[in-house]
């Protein structure tokens, strides 16, 4: 677990490196949009903003984990109120999610091998169950 929230959290800093690195050698005279896609191998300039979609909904997603590792389901607040845990659970659940679709489709983008099984070990993960274990109210 440790080394996939690592992981995570190094990835968008690798992808924004990369296609840095990739976008700086392109000089003046040529078209940005022709030679991103030249570049990263991608299908049209539309790609481009999908990747950095993905790269910010994977940076946001993990924002938002961090933050309810740290806080629990109550939250960094002084009121014990049930609303809120229910809002924090579901933003937890929805971020996992969202970042689960985001690194398919990474795969999609970047025509990687194995989309499909990736995304059935994914959606095989029992995080509703996860959900319902959690104790909303304290006893």
């Amino acid at each position: 677990m440790i080394e996939t929230a690592k992981l995570l959290k190094e990835y968008p800093q690798f992808i924004t490196k990369l296609i840095k690195t990739k976008s700086d050698k392109i000089s003046d005279d040529k078209s940005f949009s022709e030679e991103v896609v030249r570049l990263l191998k991608i299908d049209n300039i539309t790609m481009w903003a999908r990747i950095w979609n993905v790269i910010y909904i994977i940076e946001d997603t993990e924002e938002a984990k961090d933050n309810f590792i740290k806080f629990g389901i109550s939250g960094p607040t002084k009121y014990s109120e049930t609303g809120e845990k229910y809002l924090r659970l579901y933003g937890i659940l929805n971020s996992i999610w969202l970042q689960m679709n985001a690194i398919v489709e990474l795969y999609a983008i970047f025509k990687c091998d194995g989309k499909n099984e990736l995304y059935k070990k994914l959606k095989s993960l029992e995080i509703r169950k996860s959900g319902r274990n959690l104790p909303l109210i304290p006893e």
